[in-house]
């Protein structure tokens, strides 16, 4: 059916009823078409049904967010265009794929895009979801500043399995008691998160176990640490508290106690301005 599209592209046929004869297989089967592009901005130009146009941005969203596929340019192009118009309700994975596209790319992240970012981000947490690339966005969004203290462990299952993050927290000294076992949550298509909060000097050594037919499988080990002083900082306990423990470390017992005056002022303040009613 393909050879028939591109034959009659060459001869100028109106290739509108085909286009979508084509896109629609291609939902329905999974196959993959090198032209696809090609066919749906054909199909585009010619004035798509809603719905196959919202499904095939869906299956494209799906393959760069969960199948790390790169996406097409018309593809982003023509997203913009149907959320700019607010009449159809968007596919979860399309604000998904939207968000982690432009923290990749944030240069293109402009006017127009970033009120969306800034909905599509609320709706994604509202659903207690968040993934690693969320950090990108901690420095420009109020509400994205809860994770820039976050360090996140991402694992990818395989469809019906699930994953385990086994951990152990080192600290300067030596090892904080016996490795820890905590069920990785599934966020979207076998994505799985972990999110952990680490100090200067602070080591994370984990390895993740894979589930499959009720049996665990080792398949991944890493860690990872906090050791940098360099790291754009803002003005919030979490930074307090771990600039205490740089200064601790180099032994820079004036600064030390100056920021933990600052820190305990911080603290108090807080605890008596936003006291739970």
């Amino acid at each position: 059916m393909r050879d028939v599209w591109k034959a009659a592209e060459a001869f100028g046929t109106d290739t509108y009823g085909l286009s979508e004869r084509i896109l629609i297989q291609m939902l329905s089967t999974g196959a993959f078409v090198g032209e696809r592009a090609d066919i749906f901005k054909r199909y585009v130009s010619g004035g798509a049904r809603t719905q196959v146009e919202l499904a095939v941005l869906a299956q494209n969203a799906y393959e760069y967010f969960v199948k790390d596929r790169l996406i097409d340019e018309f593809v982003l192009e023509d997203l913009q265009r149907v959320i700019e118009r607010q009449e159809e309700a968007l596919p979860f994975v399309c604000k998904l794929a939207y968000t982690r596209y432009y923290a990749e790319n944030k240069h293109q992240a402009d006017q127009r895009v970033f009120p969306y970012l800034v909905v599509f981000l609320r709706e994604i947490l509202a659903e207690n979801k968040y993934f690693p690339y969320f950090k990108e966005y901690a420095g420009r969004i109020g509400f994205m500043r809860q994770f820039m203290d976050k360090t996140m462990v991402e694992y990818r299952v395989r469809e019906g399995n699930s994953a385990a993050i086994h951990y152990l927290l080192e600290k300067r000294g030596g090892q904080e008691g016996d490795y820890v076992k905590e069920e990785m949550q599934d966020m979207f298509g076998g994505i799985c998160v972990k999110q952990f909060i680490l100090f200067f000097g602070e080591h994370l050594q984990y390895y993740i176990t894979e589930t499959e037919d009720g049996k665990g499988h080792l398949t991944e080990s890493g860690s990872c640490s906090r050791n940098d002083t360099g790291m754009e900082q803002s003005e919030n306990r979490y930074n307090l508290l771990n600039d205490i423990a740089i200064g601790r470390n180099l032994h820079d017992y004036d600064t030390m106690e100056k920021l933990l005056k600052e820190y305990f002022e911080q603290d108090y303040l807080a605890r008596e301005l936003f006291s739970i009613i």
